[in-house]
């Protein structure tokens, strides 16, 4: 990260991807039932 830290835009940038990322994988964990052991689909 030291190239971009002249360039504040892409740090932000790049903040934001990563919560938008995280965000999306916890929508989906909510969506996506977890496989159970013992239940029958």
């Amino acid at each position: 990260m030291a190239p971009h830290r002249g360039h504040p835009p892409v740090r932000d940038f790049l903040a934001r991807f990563a919560d938008v990322r995280r965000a999306r994988m916890l929508l989906l964990a909510d969506i996506i039932p977890t496989p159970r052991e013992g239940t029958a689909p």
